[in-house]
């Protein structure tokens, strides 16, 4: 029988047939279509460099190796340092492009009597790329010494959202 627009059923169905057989290899087609990608992708870089600067007193001095602060206060039987708090400052810059942290400081072993700590710079401290960061190594000693210490304050650095 035929419709007033001149399609039979048969028609109708093969139409809907046809759409159908469409949609079902557009899906397919979506399901196993491969994509290669073959891109750069420049995240930036990170780099720091710790320095010493002046001290705050004649008795301590400081010299760097790497992320390491070496610093020695230096004494003799003759000339002994008193007990007290003396300093000395160090920067650290930041090289690279993004910013980093200090992740944590390490004091090597010291020697009783001897307390030791930063300030200005500390762990957890994010530093910018572009102008250093300033800090200050503390040291306390409850006695005087009469031979010279050495200890080391190691730094770990990182970037910052790491």
């Amino acid at each position: 029988m035929r419709n007033r627009r001149g399609l039979n059923r048969i028609g109708i169905l093969a139409i809907a047939l046809i759409i159908a057989i469409g949609a079902v290899g557009v899906t397919y087609g979506a399901w196993v279509d491969d994509i290669y990608l073959d891109a750069s992708v420049y995240t930036g870089t990170t780099s720091s460099a710790i320095s010493c600067a002046a001290p705050h007193s004649t008795e301590v001095s400081c010299t760097k190796s790497d992320a390491t602060l070496h610093i020695t206060v230096a004494a003799t039987v003759a000339a002994p340092t008193p007990a007290g708090s003396y300093n000395h400052n160090f920067t650290v810059l930041n090289t690279g492009d993004l910013p980093v942290k200090v992740n944590n400081i390490v004091v090597s072993t010291l020697p009783s009597g001897v307390h030791v700590s930063t300030t200005g710079v500390v762990a957890g401290s994010v530093i910018d790329p572009g102008p250093a960061a300033s800090g200050t190594v503390n040291i306390i000693l409850d006695t005087a010494i009469t031979a010279n210490i050495s200890f080391d304050v190691a730094f770990t650095i990182v970037r910052w959202n790491q």
